[in-house]
């Protein structure tokens, strides 16, 4: 008995420290993959994936970058533009309002946006907005992005409803989800799993050995039974022996 409880508590000294190494590597991994994640959602990394975007664009002639930070030679077809595109600010924030589809279901989505002037306008067509309301949509449009957490990746609005269907785009996200969410947790809950069945043995086997000493116990007590009819045997068989050879003597 003291045999296996020393071998379970040793089991279970062993079990602790697997336990341990594996939280240690599921701490170390999660934050090397936070890192890795803050790096996809960088201001630099949008705004390369906006460069690649806006030259893909067959409304874009030119865009290309100068000397001077955040600003391009740009030309475009949507309106009538050829000079500077000069990026003032990169805002990346799921609170960003996003008003040119509803269908898209990103509420919960994380979003950036380039801000930009487009400097070289003529003085009457300043107001670009009201000059050409419907070109302008849609530049506005393409300065958006959003992070697709399954691929790690910053998506137009155009990718993001290729890749998810309007209809059914929440429920695939929140999937998407659960699934990460999942991902995340298993090096804790295979050892936690580990640690249930190590549970479950270790009672298992406690239970058949206090059930084996039990068992050992009662034959010891039959044992004693049995030798203490034997002694009664004896003594009788010893008293009768004694009364014949008293008979003889007389």
């Amino acid at each position: 008995m003291l045999t296996t409880k020393l071998n379970l508590t040793k089991t279970l000294t062993k079990f602790f420290c697997l336990t341990i190494l594996c939280v240690g590597f599921y701490l170390t991994t999660h934050n090397t993959a936070c890192a890795q994640a803050d790096n996809h959602t960088s201001k630099e990394n949008f705004l390369n994936t906006w460069e690649t975007y806006q030259k893909s664009l067959p409304s874009t002639v030119k865009l290309e970058k100068t000397d001077e930070p955040g600003a391009y030679k740009y030309e475009t077809t949507l309106f009538p533009y050829k000079g500077t595109l000069k990026v003032l600010n990169v805002i990346i924030d799921k609170n960003i309002d996003y008003y040119y589809n509803y269908d898209l279901g990103l509420d919960d989505v994380l979003k950036g946006v380039v801000e930009a002037e487009l400097p070289n306008l003529p003085d009457k067509n300043k107001n670009i907005y009201n000059t050409y309301p419907h070109s302008s949509y849609i530049w506005r449009q393409h300065n958006f992005m959003f992070f697709d957490e399954g691929s790690e990746k910053w998506l137009s609005a155009e990718q993001w409803r290729e890749k998810f269907n309007p209809t059914e785009n929440t429920k695939n996200y929140t999937y998407s989800n659960l699934y990460n969410i999942f991902i995340e947790l298993l090096p804790l809950i295979l050892p936690l799993m580990f640690l249930l069945l190590i549970l479950w043995w270790a009672q298992r086997k406690q239970k058949t050995n206090v059930a084996r000493y039990d068992l050992s116990i009662e034959r010891q007590k039959e044992s004693m039974e049995l030798q203490k009819e034997a002694l009664e045997l004896l003594r009788e068989q010893t008293e009768i022996l004694r009364n014949l050879s008293e008979d003889k003597r007389k």
